[in-house]
């Protein structure tokens, strides 16, 4: 299950066309066996790894665009790493800021 996810997410670095973006998708924080208290309460355990000089290099700005449409992906771990990203490298919490203008709608859905 696990090789399965990285390879979809190695697979929508290439449909991005921009294949670092694949670190800033496996930095995301996600659930795991580690769920108890001490570790759900832990800052480390709950945010990114890269620091910030490198996070605009492996996901620059001109992706957030064309990653929302990836949020219905079929694969339930490329859509928490999407939503992941979007949240954390580009502060977007809803589907509806990254698309409230009309002229950036084509950038974001030929990626549909």
């Amino acid at each position: 299950e696990r090789i399965e996810a990285l390879q979809a997410l190695v697979m929508l670095a290439r449909h991005l066309e921009h294949r670092s973006v694949v670190i800033a998708l496996l930095d995301q924080p996600s659930a795991s066996t580690w769920a108890g208290y001490p570790f759900t309460e832990a800052i480390d355990l709950q945010s990114s790894c890269l620091p910030a000089s490198l996070q605009k290099e492996v996901c620059p700005d001109g992706l957030r665009l064309k990653l929302p449409v990836l949020l219905f992906h079929g694969n339930a771990a490329v859509r928490d790493a999407v939503q992941g990203v979007l949240l954390n490298y580009f502060q977007v919490e809803s589907l509806t800021v990254v698309i409230n203008d009309p002229a950036q709608w084509p950038v974001t859905f030929q990626y549909c």
